[in-house]
């Protein structure tokens, strides 16, 4: 089971293995739990495919409206969950800083109004067998693929 959620936090670089003490984090945030200031986007799944190294890769593309973060730095955690069938779950995360909007650009644009998205990405590697993704738009309910 892959479960993904974006949440504004701070921490961590990359998608890797989380410590304990983040997992714990993680996982209240994928099970529901509020945990800051969630972002309404879209997430798009990326189906395993093979690499150049022969791995299952999977991922997931998330976008979401710029104006969102009204011009204020920012930083974007991503928690993805990985439970092979039968398996134990491993649970990854990754972040991403936007930096604040310049003064002067802030000046003669208001960041509120800036009609663009932004995007960000994040793979993983598979081991054999199958799996089921569900992935979380921000909020306890969500959508269910197999």
């Amino acid at each position: 089971m892959v479960v993904l959620i974006a949440a504004l936090a701070a921490s961590a670089n990359a998608q890797v293995a989380l410590s304990p003490a983040e997992t714990a984090v993680a996982n209240r945030v994928l099970d529901g739990e509020p945990a800051g200031e969630r972002l309404r986007c879209t997430i798009e799944r990326k189906d395993p495919s093979l690499d150049f190294e022969f791995r299952f890769t999977a991922g997931f593309t998330i976008e979401c409206p710029l104006k969102v973060f009204e011009g204020r730095r920012s930083t974007v955690r991503t928690f993805v969950r990985v439970t092979p069938a039968g398996g134990t779950p491993v649970v990854l995360g990754g972040t991403g800083d936007l930096p604040a909007v310049p003064a002067e650009m802030a000046a003669r644009t208001d960041p509120r109004k800036v009609n663009t998205d932004l995007q960000f990405s994040g793979t993983f590697t598979l081991g054999e067998g199958r799996s089921c993704v569900e992935r979380s738009r921000g909020h306890p309910s969500s959508d269910r693929d197999s």
